[in-house]
């Protein structure tokens, strides 16, 4: 079945994709990166320095045990109302323990092929929040933070 993004012009399509593909943006895509692998909700937080990468977070439905397993990990995890935003349906959890970098001309590609794939934005008080847990995280790599300006 056809959605009407189908109808759009590439020329457009390509504009949406570059204006979406900004810090605070949340997308759902198939991701390789997860064990096993599966479509995630994951939130952009930064650019790196040369506008090639994005700095991404998954969106977590629940804090798994298992994986989080110190209060460490546990305090890296910043919970997202699902009332104040409409791109998930319960109660979730930004993982701010990794930051996994994604070409930005990738995700570009991916949007043009399916708008769908953003399902929302947080606002930018919730975004300042989030940066401030990933600035103060030790599992990340200092040079990992500075290659996105997240560093403290």
């Amino acid at each position: 079945m056809e959605n009407l993004g189908d109808f759009f012009p590439h020329k457009i399509k390509k504009k949406f994709a570059r204006e979406k593909l900004k810090p605070g943006t949340v997308l759902r895509l198939f991701v390789k990166d997860t064990v096993p692998p599966k479509i995630k909700r994951l939130i952009i937080i930064a650019v790196d320095n040369e506008n090639y990468l994005l700095a991404t977070l998954f969106i977590n439905s629940e804090i798994n045990p298992m994986l989080l397993n110190s209060e460490e990990l546990i305090q890296l995890q910043f919970k997202i109302d699902s009332n104040k935003f409409d791109f998930i349906k319960h109660d979730s959890y930004v993982d701010c323990s990794k930051l996994k970098p994604r070409n930005i001309e990738q995700l570009s590609e991916l949007i043009i092929k399916d708008p769908k794939t953003v399902i929302g934005e947080v606002d930018e008080v919730t975004l300042r929040k989030i940066k401030k847990i990933v600035k103060k995280a030790r599992t990340i790599p200092v040079g990992l933070k500075k290659q996105f300006r997240l560093f403290v």
